[in-house]
This record gives structure tokens, sequence and C-alpha cells, in this order.
């Protein structure tokens, strides 16, 4: 091989480097393609190569450099700022920066008074920004940059804060990088806590003995919060005033996670936690607004690592660029310590909702068990997504792939991506993983469930149009939302599912492995599920090219599931199945939906087709369809007799055709209605 291209063997090295374009140490086959196309002209290719890897590189470089100074910039500000205000500048430790706080003495006052007086000293004014929620999505660069900075982070050991197991590098995820990192680090300068002495003997009426020492919430082996007393003040009504440097995690005013904790010793109940002037990991990042191409949604478990590979590879496929390669995530983009600002009351004014709202699509992320399927936030997240007409949908999962020793991100999307066939799709998704699909067609957004309570009030709220869910009528209203609501997202995964279904021949036991094993709880049918959904209004599905199992029977199976009333634009193709004949379009054309408005049908190459079959297509034409475009290509069967067929039984309402029969009895194509109706005149 190497020297098909001019190359000898001691530039092995160098041409595996030029291959491995992702840095990874390992070449897929695309990339292994793509390298040895480009490298064609013999070795001064490959110098060339090096040349345009080497800018990409110093490209990379200055971004990071960049990110670099910005950074130095604020801790300058800081430095200013501290010293303004009578402290000692900011001093820099082993890449983090510490800010001493200056002497406080007690003083008597109301609680109003002393909290907008500690917050003068304890603004991060260098990182917090008037970023909107729905500015603060991160980029590829940045999710790079983010898992750098998790497993240098970690690099001593972290302990899993649910389990106390140690964490390995593979397994570090988005719960243990904000519990160990991001919540400790966006109140800068630390919180305010409101603390309540459980009794007048309390080791807590001596707090600012107990300054430099550490506090917990929680259990001892796994708390909730850990930090640091830096100053107390009392307050008149008896509690305690303490600014904590926070360690690990977070503390919080809900009882059920326990009182303040000094060793074995209770000191206070936690009656108030101040932290807004607190900031997001993606403004500690960067100040500059990003807009999301993308919104993500996932469940924090997932390990950073692998979220970072599904952006990657989501990325190189939509071929996104650093302009476009934006992603919303919401740890990284909420202010961690103000979740209830972000989120608020109403759903429709959360940060979610809103950067969902400006996305242009969203990129489910799935790991081995698609837990985001039970998280009540993701199923809500999706239907409203795969409600909105314009929003693409893409799904990505880390897989293992036959012959591979390591898992590859693989991805399902709702419609072709730029550029791509329909037939490189099929190919693109036949290893998706049939056990997460199957989890999707039985997902119920009512018991998916939440780590707040109030969130899950909140969507469900939602889902009830705002009516009062203590009622008989509002909670009837809720069941009919959540109906339609369920039968939307089961439909989805219907149709991601379809072809490989009808590739297995499980169409109407979906969830049957090879081996007649069932995979879930129950086998389930595919049509039935497709026709449940008399709310879709769009049906979009490609079989193109299913040469081997399009076959009759599949297609009278997917007649049979086309939903009987709602749709209005039905798209279905079925390039190169040269095996059906008029039997599948006599089916077709008798479960058309009445109302449709809008109607593709390709049935380029089926050679079997006749005037027969495009005469039961003509005959199932709703009254109610304004724009219909049919292609016939090198269907010889069909002749000038069946397209007057379709002139007389066209329906007065189509405003718009368009057809293709060239390689048929007339070889001929229309490009618009009136071109038809004088041929066949």
């Amino acid at each position: 091989f190497l020297s098909s291209l001019e190359l000898d063997i001691s530039d092995a090295i160098g041409l595996f480097s030029v291959l491995d374009s992702d840095g990874t140490g390992a070449i897929e086959h695309s990339e292994f393609l793509f390298g040895c196309l480009r490298l064609r002209g013999g070795a001064k290719a490959v110098d060339m190569v090096r040349v345009q890897m080497e800018q990409e590189w110093v490209h990379n470089a200055m971004i990071n450099m960049k990110t670099m100074m910005q950074e130095i910039m604020k801790l300058t500000q800081l430095s200013a700022v501290s010293k303004s205000k009578g402290t000692e500048p900011v001093r820099l430790e082993a890449g983090a920066s510490e800010i001493s706080f200056p002497e406080v003495s007690e003083i008597v006052g109301g609680t109003s008074q002393i909290l907008p007086y500690y917050y003068d000293d304890l603004r991060a004014e260098e990182y917090r920004t008037e970023l909107l929620s729905e500015e603060r999505a991160v980029t590829l660069q940045e999710l790079k940059r983010i898992s750098s900075d998790a497993l240098l982070a970690s690099r001593h050991g972290w302990d899993d804060p649910r389990t106390g197991a140690r964490i390995s590098s593979n397994e570090l995820n988005l719960y243990h990088f904000s519990y160990y990192h991001i919540l400790p680090k966006a109140p800068r300068q630390g919180i305010l806590l409101q603390v309540q002495p459980l009794s007048p003997a309390s080791p807590i009426s001596s707090w600012r003995a107990l300054c430099g020492q550490q506090i917990l919430q929680g259990r001892a082996d796994l708390p909730s919060g850990v930090g640091t007393i830096l100053r107390a003040h009392h307050e008149a009504d008896g509690s305690v005033t303490i600014c904590v440097s926070l360690k690990q995690g977070r503390f919080s005013s809900n009882e059920e996670l326990g009182n303040i904790m000094l060793g074995d010793m209770e000191l206070g109940k936690v009656l108030r936690i101040d932290s807004h002037d607190s900031f997001s990991y993606k403004e500690y990042l960067s100040s500059a607004p990003c807009l999301p191409a993308w919104y993500c949604s996932h469940w924090w478990g997932e390990p950073i690592v692998s979220f970072v590979n599904c952006c990657q590879k989501h990325s190189s496929l939509r071929r996104l660029n650093d302009a476009s390669a934006n992603y919303w995530v919401c740890g990284y983009a909420n202010r961690q310590h103000e979740l209830e600002l972000e989120i608020g009351r109403d759903i429709t004014e959360s940060s979610f909702y809103k950067a969902l709202n400006v996305a242009d699509g969203l990129l489910l992320i799935l790991d081995q068990d698609a837990t985001p399927f039970s998280r009540i936030w993701c199923d809500y997240e999706l239907y409203a997504s795969i409600t909105a007409p314009d929003k693409m949908l893409d799904i990505v999962t880390m897989a293992q792939l036959p012959g591979k020793s390591q898992a590859g991100a693989q991805m399902l999307s709702k419609s072709p991506l730029p550029g791509e066939s329909a037939v490189a799709k099929s190919v693109r998704e036949q290893s998706f993983p049939l056990s997460l699909l199957l989890q999707g067609l039985q997902v119920c957004l009512e018991k998916g469930e939440a780590t707040i309570q109030k969130d899950k009030d909140g969507i469900l709220f939602e889902m009830g149009s705002h009516a009062d869910l203590t009622t008989g009528a509002g909670q009837e209203l809720l069941q009919q939302n959540l109906k339609r609501a369920n039968d939307a997202l089961h439909s989805t995964f219907a149709i991601l599912a379809w072809p490989q279904a009808m590739q297995r021949g499980t169409l109407l036991d979906f969830g049957k492995n090879a081996k007649g094993s069932v995979l879930g709880k129950q086998k389930l049918k595919l049509p039935e599920i497709l026709a449940m959904d008399d709310a879709r209004e769009v049906l979009e599905l490609s079989l193109a090219h299913f040469e081997d199992t399009c076959l009759d029977s599949a297609v009278k199976i997917l007649a049979s599931g086309l939903p009987s009333r709602g749709l209005k634009d039905l798209r279905l193709s079925f390039e190169g199945c040269n095996r059906i004949t008029d039997q599948s379009l006599t089916a077709l054309g008798s479960h058309f939906c009445q109302g449709l408005r809008k109607l593709y049908l390709d049935f380029i190459g089926c050679v079997k087709l006749t005037d027969t079959g495009l005469s039961a297509i003509a005959a199932g034409l709703p009254s109610s369809l304004e724009d219909l475009e049919l292609h016939f290509a090198g269907c010889s069967g069909i002749t000038s007799s069946g397209l007057g067929v379709l002139r007389d039984r066209m329906p007065k309402s189509v405003q718009t055709f368009c057809g293709t029969f060239k390689g048929t009895g007339t070889s001929r194509n229309f490009p618009n209605l009136e071109e038809f109706l004088a041929f066949t005149g």
C-alpha cells in the first residue's frame, strides 16, 4: 500500500499522523478513505497535508491562547478591584485563583442589611456576564476543553458522591464534574448561609472561633456539600450568617439533606442560601455570546469523554464549522447556584425552553441504557422538538460495532443530512442499536423522573395547558395532552426504526432479536404505533434501494399504518425497490388520509409497476390535495393510458404538480401542472 503511494516504510509514522485527523490515536474507516484520497500524488502530497494539519493545530492553539488571555485580563481586573476595596491582590496557586477577604467585625443588625454588605465584597465580577441563558451555548472547541479540564481536575482521584467508589477517567461524568469542580468554582468568592442554631447551647454561639474549619451537610461519607467557614455574623433574630468557601457540591435549605455538621457535631439548620452573583461554566470559559445551533438533551451520568465524542461525530457528519458547532448543554449554560431563577415557575420562561426555541435542532445523546427516556425533562424536550415543524432531530450514542475493539458514535437523523442520499442514510444508520429505539417506543412522559419534584409539576402543568389539575376537567385535559405527546414520541421512533425493522422482518414484532427472543417487555407492532398518532401532520420515510426486503408485503404493512386523519404532508420514497408490484400502489392508494394536502411519491426504477398501479394511486387521491409530486422514471409498464387516468382522477384542488416519467411509455417529464394537462388533454 505504501509503495502504491510512492512512500518508503520510514514514512509510516508520518502517514499515520496524517490519517489520524482528529488526533485520537486510532484511524476510523472514513479517516482512512478520505486521507488516502487526499494523499494521491506521491510523497509531496504528504508534506502538503502535514502543512495543512500544522496550520489547523496553530489555529486551535491561537483559540486556546485567546481564551487564556481573556482569563488573565479578568484576573487582572479583579486584582485592581480588590486593591481598590482594601483587600490583598489575587493570588494564583497551581492554576487556580484564591481571594482573601478583609476582616469583618460582628455587627448587630438585620439580615436585610448584612447580606448586601457581604455581597459588595463577594461579587464574582471577573466571570459573571450579562449573557442571557440562551446565549450560553458552548462551542465544540470549548467542549473539548471541558473534557480536558475534567480529566485534569480529577487527576488526583475523585470518589463518586453517590456511591463513594473511586471514579476512573472513562467513568467521569457531569454529576462528578459539577460536584467537584463547577459548583465549588461558580461562587468564586463564597456563598452566604443563614443558619439557625439548634439550641442556645449549640457550638454555633462561637462561630467566630470556627472560622477556617470545614463543615458539611448530609452524610459524613457522602456529603451533599462541603465548605470552609470564612467569616461569620450574628443576626438580631438569633441566626448566624456565615460566608463559606465551597469545596464540594452545594448546600441546601432542603431539610431532607440534614443540618450543618462539624465532624460528628450538628451545628444548625440552613434557613437561607444566597449566591446570586455566581456564574455558569460557560461564562467561566468565555464572555462572548453564543446562540445554540443544537440543543443537547442527555443524562448527566453519560461519561464526559463519550458525550464529547458524540458531539464530535455529530459535528463531523453535519459538516459543521467553528461558527455553527454550538451546543447548549444545561450543566454548562445554567448558573448552577441560581437554578430557581434559571428555571422559574413557568416552564416556557425557563432557560431550557428558551434555548430549545432558538436552536435549529435537538441532539439527543443516549447512553447504553437510554436513561434520558426515563427523565421527564428529556421527554418533554424531545416532544417539544418533534412537534416543531422546522426543528431537526438527531440521536447519537456510543455503540460497539462489529469487528471493532472500541465503541464508536452512531447517529440517527429524522431526515437525510445535507448532501446525503437515502441509501447513504440507511447505511449510516444500520448499526444503531435497536434496543435503544425499543425503549423510545415505550416512553411514557408522565412517568419520567425529575431531580426536583416541582420541575415535574411545572412540566405537567404546561402539558395540562395551565388548567387546574386538582379538578376533574383539568385532569381530563392533561390526560388528553399526555396521550397526544406520548403518541407523537412513539410514532417518531417507529419511523426512525422502520428501515431496520423492515430489513430484519420485525415490523409486526419489533423487539425480537435475530435469535427470536424479545428484547423488551413485549413485542410491538410498528404500524399500529404509527397509526395511533392521529395528530401527526407530516410523515416522511425513505425505503429507497431496499431491494431485498421492500416487498409488497412490507408496503402493505406501511399502508396500514398511515394515520387516517390529521396528516397533511406525506412523503414516501421507494426508489430502486424493483420487486414491488401494483399491489403496493393499490394498498397505498386505499389508505391516503382524506385531509392530505401534499403528496410526494418516488417509484423511480420500480420496473414491475404498470398503469394499473398508477390508476390505483390516482383513484385514492383525496379531494383536499393541493401539491402533488410523482416520480415513475424507468417504470416501462406505465403508458399514456395511465397518465390519462391520472388526469381524469386528479382533484380540482391540486394547484402544483411535478412528475418524472422518463423511461416509461411516454418518456417525458412534467415540471408543472400546465404541461401535464396540455400533454394529456
